[in-house]
């Protein structure tokens, strides 16, 4: 089930990059994709969701900021989100 689903989004994944409508926020969408994948396959496939809770708590918070800093690093760089001067 977890493997056809990271499969599923590895394709949607594909779709977006390769489409030419989304170009713009492609990107920004494909990394958001990356780290939904990266936190299925630490939880089911490295079982952090067996482990005691601060474990899951630190990678989930790692997880959503480098996410994040990616994302807006990315948009920075496009010129959507004005940089700070």
């Amino acid at each position: 089930m977890i493997w056809g689903l990271l499969c599923a989004l590895t394709v949607v994944s594909v779709s977006l990059a390769e489409n030419a409508g989304l170009r713009g926020y492609a990107s920004a969408i494909i990394v958001l994709i990356a780290s939904i994948k990266s936190r299925m396959v630490i939880v089911h496939f490295m079982e952090v969701g067996q482990a005691a809770k601060h474990w899951g708590v630190l990678y989930a918070a790692w997880n959503a900021v480098v996410a994040t800093t990616l994302i807006i690093g990315y948009l920075m760089s496009v010129g959507v989100v004005p940089r700070l001067s």
